[in-house]
């Protein structure tokens, strides 16, 4: 699973690229922790999470399941980034972890790709330019079709 996201930093115009976030319990850094707080809030109303809670059972086999998948998760994050240097403008520390809910899947790889800056001039041109859009595409394309290359040739 690919969730694609643009970012945005408020008034730090100077924060820029594109990082792509594996799920971990404990953030890779305090921004990330910060991103994800603010990202899963969306699946709150007032505070409150609208998601039912599960018991100790359902946690422990979700969390196994999480296990198995979170290397396949790691493969592909690292193929969007090798696939993507030199042509996308990546943040100087891309790779990161964070506990985002929509990476959440028990049983599917999953990566949050953040895109860039919004609140950055030059990242908002780029994401918004028909090349800043085929160059994502041509190298999410070629990350996508690698993964399940070598996925079914194992």
């Amino acid at each position: 699973m690919l969730s694609i996201h643009a970012d945005s930093a408020g008034e730090k115009d100077q924060i820029t690229g594109a990082s792509v976030y594996t799920l971990s319990r404990k953030a890779s850094s305090e921004a990330a922790a910060r991103v994800a707080a603010s990202e899963n809030s969306a699946d709150s109303v007032n505070g409150v999470q609208l998601a039912g809670t599960s018991d100790v059972v359902s946690n422990i086999l979700v969390d196994l399941a999480q296990r198995r998948t979170s290397q396949e998760s790691a493969t592909f994050a690292g193929l969007i980034l090798r696939e993507g240097q030199g042509i996308l403008e990546l943040n100087p520390d891309p790779r990161r972890s964070a506990d985002f809910v929509v990476l959440r899947a028990p049983d599917v790889p999953s990566v949050l790709y953040e895109s860039g800056f919004i609140t950055n001039a030059a990242d908002a041109e780029r994401l918004s330019s028909p090349q800043g859009q085929q160059r994502f595409a041509t190298v999410m394309a070629r990350a996508i079709r690698i993964y399940f290359a070598r996925r079914t040739a194992a």
